[in-house]
Formats: structure tokens, C-alpha cells, sequence
């Protein structure tokens, strides 16, 4: 199978089409080494609009622009829930956060209901998880049902894009092995996660989070979104940040393209070496997000809400 179907945002109906295909022509292990590889790449928080394939002249994503133009691209789609847990399990179900159970973060998935892994495992795939998971925990050192877990860690005090250096080299590992059947390999970066930390701005990592993202004397800004003042009511973010001025907002907005740039850039170094491997005319490439971003719309920061900033990623 020649190319890659890429952004695919509809994450329930993509794992659904794809554990058709996984379950599809079983009879015989010859027919299993002919299935193409499937590799899926989760960004954590990312909007629709946050990239430079979307037309933001803010964010510059080469490397996710490049899997745009040579695939799919969807642009008019939305996640399952706006939120970690619920999203990543409709992503690996299936099936939607409610028929489940997993309507907050931090909820297990009950271990009756299968999982991408192992419907994949049992299709005669090999099977690997790198990075974030979330169900319950981020990253559980007891694996993941169906996964081989790669990058056993932990996120407390550490910045997105050291977590994600160790996925990226797991993810690098998994795709340069030799191997005689298929491959099933999920990367599940954090960034641009980080923005969270930035809004609380009572996390211990406030600090270093802000002078590693955030602009320098002189910067240019990018400007506040169309909806900036279209609120609906209340909203949380104006009760957590009635001292911010237009310029933090804008800051604030600089500081998240520059997250994206970060995590395109090892995104792209899991892509070579998927091109490195030989393998990449072989394999199904599928690139999204679990959610989208307030990031000053309606001035809301983060997730939860039903709002079109938050529920569609790419």
C-alpha cells in the first residue's frame, strides 16, 4: 500500500476503519506480513488551526505539513470529548467516552472492552506504545493491554519536550528493529500541553516553561483571535485571569506556536526514521491530536468545552 492517510481528526470513526482493516484477511501469516504498518503520532492540545498547512502564518510546522501534502488532511471533524482521558479512550476503543465510562481524566478503561493494541496484537501485528497514555495514568509502569510499552517514565518536574525526547527516541527505536510481521506503533507527544502551565501560572515549572516558550524583547506578536471578545457568559478564563491585558494574551498565543514548532521538529525525526527504515511507501501514517485550545478564543484558556476551538484537532 502506497501513501498515508494523515489528520484524520475523527478519532473514533479512524481507529474503527483501521481495527476493520487489522482484522481483515487473518487466515495465514504470509497474508499478515502483506498488511501495511500502521503508525499513529498524537500531539496533545493542539487546535486545527495550529499549523502552517492550515494557513496560520504563526506556527511553523514543516514536518507536519509535509504529511499533510502528501496525504488526507481533514478539516471539518472533532475529537470525541474535549478532554485527555476521554478522547485517548475513544481513540483506542473505539467507541465513544460515555458508552465507557471514561467522562473525566484519569479513568481506567474497563479491561473488558478491547483495545487498539490488542486487536492489533491478535491480527498478527507487533504492537508498541510510546509516550502519554492517561488511562489512568499518563504512564503506567504496569503496560498497557496489547502495547509493549516503550518508554517507561514519569512527567513530575519535567518539561513537555523532555518527556517527549524519550518518546521520540522510543518511537525511533521501535521503527529501526528488524522484524518479520507488521507493526502497530503508537507516539504520543505531550507538547503543546505545556500551555497549561502557563495559564495555571502556579506551576513550579511556571518559570521555566515561560523562558523557554516565551518571546524575547521585540518579539512580534501574534494578534488575538477574531472571537477574542465573543464570550459566552462566564467564562472560566475570565474568572482565572482578569489581570490579562491584550499583550498577555498575545504572549501567551506566541508561546503555544512555539510548543507546536517544538514537538513538529520530533515528530519529524520519528518520520525520517520511519524513511529511513525502508518502510514508509508501507505504512499507514495517521497524525492527530486528542484535543484543541482555547488559546484567547472567547478568552478561554484550555479544554472542556464544547466550544469549536476545543473539540476539532488536526
Amino acid at each position: 500500500m502506497h501513501g498515508r492517510i494523515v489528520s484524520h481528526k475523527f478519532i473514533t470513526a479512524a481507529v474503527a476503519v483501521l481495527w476493520v482493516f487489522a482484522l481483515s484477511g487473518q487466515s495465514s501469516a504470509a497474508e499478515a506480513r502483506r498488511r501495511p504498518n500502521v503508525l499513529i503520532i498524537t500531539t496533545d492540545q493542539q487546535r486545527v488551526d495550529a499549523a502552517s498547512a492550515a494557513g496560520n502564518p504563526w506556527a511553523k510546522t514543516p514536518n507536519i505539513d509535509s504529511l499533510a501534502a502528501k496525504g488526507v488532511y481533514f478539516t471539518r471533524s472533532y475529537c470525541a470529548y474535549p478532554l485527555c482521558s476521554p478522547s485517548r479512550s475513544s481513540l483506542h476503543t473505539g467507541r465513544t467516552p460515555h458508552e465507557i465510562a471514561v467522562d473525566r481524566n484519569s479513568v481506567p478503561i474497563d479491561p473488558a472492552v478491547p483495545l487498539s493494541g490488542q486487536v492489533f496484537r491478535d491480527a498478527g501485528f507487533d504492537t508498541g506504545y510510546a509516550g502519554k497514555w492517561h488511562m489512568p495514568d499518563p504512564y503506567p509502569n504496569d503496560g498497557i493491554a496489547g502495547f509493549e510499552v516503550l518508554n517507561k517514565t514519569s512527567r513530575q518536574r519535567k518539561l513537555a519536550h523532555d518527556v517527549d525526547e524519550a518518546t521520540k527516541d522510543a518511537a525511533i527505536d521501535f521503527l529501526r528493529r528488524k522484524r518479520d510481521k507488521p507493526f502497530f506503533l503508537v507516539a504520543s507527544f505531550i507538547n503543546p500541553h505545556d500551555i497549561c502551565l502557563l495559564a495555571g501560572e502556579t506551576s513550579p515549572l511556571f518559570d521555566e516553561v515561560w523562558k523557554k516558550y516565551g518571546p524575547p524583547a521585540g518579539a512580534e506578536l501574534p494578534p488575538l483571535p477574531p472571537n477574542f471578545d465573543k464570550t459566552a457568559g462566564e467564562t472560566v478564563a475570565r474568572r482565572l485571569h482578569p489581570d490579562w491585558d491584550a499583550t498577555h494574551w498575545r504572549e501567551y498565543r506566541y508561546a503555544y506556536f512555539r510548543m507546536l514548532e517544538d514537538v513538529d521538529r520530533q515528530v519529524g525525526q520519528v518520520i525520517d526514521a520511519l524513511r529511513q527504515s525502508g518502510q514508509e511507501d508501507h505504512t499507514v501514517v495517521i497524525f492527530t491530536s486528542d484535543h484543541g485550545e482555547g488559546l484567547g478564543s472567547r478568552r478561554w484558556t484550555g479544554k472542556m468545552a464544547f466550544f469549536d476551538e476545543e473539540a476539532p484537532c488536526p
